[in-house]
């Protein structure tokens, strides 16, 4: 048994021993369902000076076909997805499709539009990619310069306005303070003011979406302050974490009916995993598969040719390397499916809401 293997199986057995997964009186059951996506993140398009590192098609294929990876999604920036931009990408998720890896199309510019912009920048973009579940689309990465009520509202009329429109993509939905999981719900009172997702959400009236083809959406990187810049994966005293927090995220989702997937997070690079990261890492892993009803996925943070080797998350091994160095140990944690056996396998079925990809 691998290093990472033993860890994971050991976290798995405190969890147990803990109580860390087990339901409280009011809480939902889980319910058996699909292993979760392992993914990744292929950084590149949403890059301040160029997207000249954006994501290859030989990239993607390198990512899904050799590294196994089930989720791929590329961040981008909208000012950049001019007609030649948007060729490329139909190509990519032509061969996401083959594979049946879902690709999330990710607008990374964090702005907050009015409703209106966002509704026609999404379905103008969202028109020329199948709806079948082979291309989800995240409306805007962390959100910022909102306040949680006119997010709340403002996230139901946008949308609403696409189906209206026809949109039928799966849509993924982050939140303002970074999206971090361990600030989904606050746990306000009654008569206080919203400070949270979840009480925004449940505060403001009607359906989250009419066809129930909506996931909320969030990061959690494991440094002191969640933000995802240092390598420790410590707590506010300095404590080794051991607890991912992803459990706890799925109770709230599953408490209002709700699923959806971890779009970032990260505790280590292709070189090494920080003995103090290793702990929570494997209860990450562990958690997404003891939860796979409502979390459906992670795609982690720190792929793609944009990253400098000493970036501290970084994936993939050197550029001039990446389609041939050997899979490491954070990689192995990362993805389940590469200590499988060697060689591409078959992607499993879509399983957003258990669409099939159309002829």
């Amino acid at each position: 048994m691998t290093r990472a293997a033993w860890l994971l199986a050991a976290v798995m057995l405190v969890a147990g021993c803990n109580g860390q997964g087990e339901a409280q009186p009011n809480d939902p059951p889980r319910r058996p369902a699909p292993p979760p996506r392992f993914g990744v993140n292929l950084s590149g398009a949403e890059g301040k000076e160029s997207d000249a590192p954006r994501p290859t098609l030989a990239d993607v294929r390198n990512a899904v076909d050799r590294l196994r990876f089930g989720l791929i999604r590329y961040p981008f920036r909208p000012s950049r997805m001019t007609p030649d931009r948007v060729e490329e990408l139909k190509a990519i998720a032509a061969f996401t499709r083959s594979r049946r890896v879902p690709l999330i199309l990710d607008n990374h510019n964090s702005r907050w539009n009015p409703v209106g912009e966002q509704v026609a920048f999404w379905t103008d973009l969202a028109r020329q990619f199948p709806d079948d579940g082979s291309v989800m689309i995240d409306l805007v990465n962390e959100p910022g310069n909102v306040q949680w009520m006119q997010w709340a509202s403002e996230a139901k009329a946008v949308i609403a306005g696409l189906r209206r429109g026809g949109i039928r993509h799966p849509i993924l939905l982050q939140w303002p303070g970074y999206s971090g999981i361990q600030r989904f719900d606050k746990h306000e009172r009654a008569d206080g003011a919203c400070q949270s997702a979840g009480c925004a959400l449940d505060r403001t009236p009607g359906p989250l979406d009419p066809i129930d083809r909506t996931f909320l959406n969030g990061h959690r990187y494991f440094d002191s302050d969640g933000s995802g810049t240092k390598r420790d994966c410590t707590n506010d005293k300095g404590e080794p974490r051991t607890d991912s927090g992803f459990d706890r995220f799925a109770k709230q989702l599953r408490r209002r009916g709700l699923r959806g997937y971890i779009t970032e997070s990260a505790f280590g690079n292709y070189a090494a995993v920080p003995p103090g990261c290793v702990a929570v890492g494997a209860d990450a892993v562990a958690q997404l598969r003891a939860n796979s009803d409502v979390l459906l996925g992670i795609t982690w943070w720190g792929g793609g040719r944009m990253w400098p080797d000493r970036y501290l998350f970084k994936i993939e091994c050197s550029k001039d390397d990446r389609f041939t160095c050997p899979p490491s140990e954070y990689q192995r944690m990362l993805n389940p499916a590469l200590s499988a056996g060697p060689g591409p396998i078959p992607g499993p079925d879509l399983r957003t809401d258990g669409a099939e990809p159309r002829p």
